[in-house]
């Protein structure tokens, strides 16, 4: 018997929620202090003008470029979108990557 296929799209609000859940353990475990925030805001700000400072500018606008395009391409393909796939039916049931 072969199962239905899902899509991923579905579970990334669990994943989303999943990594948070780590974040809000680490603060809570470790806590969190004024001094540990600016360290972090500092660490951020200076790497604006570090050796790699031009990765700021050209990751997004690659990311942009390739969104742009895939999307083009998908419009014009009439392509599910972020992957809602049309042939599966909703059963309220997510799968997410398990086998």
């Amino acid at each position: 018997m072969t199962r239905p296929q899902h899509s991923n799209a579905a579970c990334w609000p669990d994943r989303c929620l999943g990594s948070l859940r780590w974040i809000v353990a680490g603060v809570v475990w470790h806590g969190i202090t004024i001094r540990t925030l600016q360290r972090i805001w500092l660490q951020l700000i200076e790497r604006l003008s570090g050796p790699m400072a031009f990765r700021f500018i050209l990751q997004p606008l690659m990311a942009a470029v390739a969104a742009i395009l895939h999307g083009r391409k998908d419009a014009q393909t009439g392509a599910a979108f972020l992957g809602d796939d049309k042939r599966t039916p909703r059963t309220g049931q997510r799968d997410c990557g398990k086998d």
